[in-house]
């Protein structure tokens, strides 16, 4: 309480009653106009679930992550064998006839536009009949596998090699002239004819070499292609012709 100076009886008879009020009931006054919250804090066990209910829900989000990480992985790689099976011929692992069909197409139209060089070798085996007659279909399936690996590694890398059908194989050639091309299909042919094939030994193949033309579609590149190769057969096999 306060009171003005001059007031000292009040303050006098103020402070003798404040002398008049036991502790006891002090305190009761004090408890009645003082809450006094007494707050002990966490358990080390209720602190402890908390950790433990946390640490369990980060192992299944981290094993979650990891697991959808291995399906797309698993999921990547299955589809990147599906493209394999739909685009690569199964028995000689080299471009299947769909995929060369798409390849065919897709580099006439750059030269079209570009104007850009581009010929093709088309070729395929030398009485690759009398081979399976003689020696049975799995060896020959043996001869076009030889084969298509060793014409792999005596092109260029940006030569595109493709399975035709049966023992019938394309080779576009990008920013490749005429000339250029005829060469590489008489390197081609000196390569098969030099090679000692397992089981028959020897074994030669005839060539057919063309230009795209302007007017050209890939139907029309095959027709005049082929026109060559079979120029070749007429002419005795085992050669190139490119007219």
């Amino acid at each position: 309480m306060m009171a003005r100076k001059d007031y000292a009886p009040l303050i006098s008879a103020v402070n003798k009653a404040i002398s008049s009020i036991s502790k006891d009931e002090k305190m009761k006054i004090g408890h009645k106009w003082m809450a006094v919250r007494y707050d002990n804090g966490y358990s080390l066990e209720y602190i402890l679930g908390i950790v433990a209910i946390s640490t369990t829900i980060i192992l299944i989000i981290l094993g979650w992550i990891v697991y959808l990480k291995k399906e797309i992985s698993k999921r990547k790689k299955l589809e990147k064998e599906l493209k394999k099976l739909a685009t690569t011929d199964r028995l000689t692992d080299i471009n299947n006839r769909y995929k060369i069909d798409v390849l065919l197409e897709k580099h006439i139209e750059i030269s079209r536009r570009y104007e850009r060089p581009l010929s093709f070798i088309y070729f395929d085996i030398d009485h690759f009949k009398k081979i399976n007659d003689k020696y049975g279909h799995k060896i020959g399936d043996l001869v076009l596998i030889e084969l298509a690996s060793l014409i792999k590694k005596s092109i260029r890398k940006s030569d595109i090699f493709g399975r035709w059908g049966g023992e019938e194989f394309l080779v576009i050639l990008p920013e490749t002239e005429k000339e250029e091309a005829i060469e590489l299909a008489e390197k081609l042919r000196i390569a098969v004819e030099n090679h000692k094939f397992n089981k028959i030994k020897h074994l030669t193949c005839s060539f057919g070499v063309a230009k795209h033309r302007k007017s050209d579609d890939g139907q029309k590149v095959i027709e005049r292609i082929n026109k060559r190769l079979y120029k070749a057969k007429k002419r005795g096999r085992n050669r190139v012709e490119s007219v």
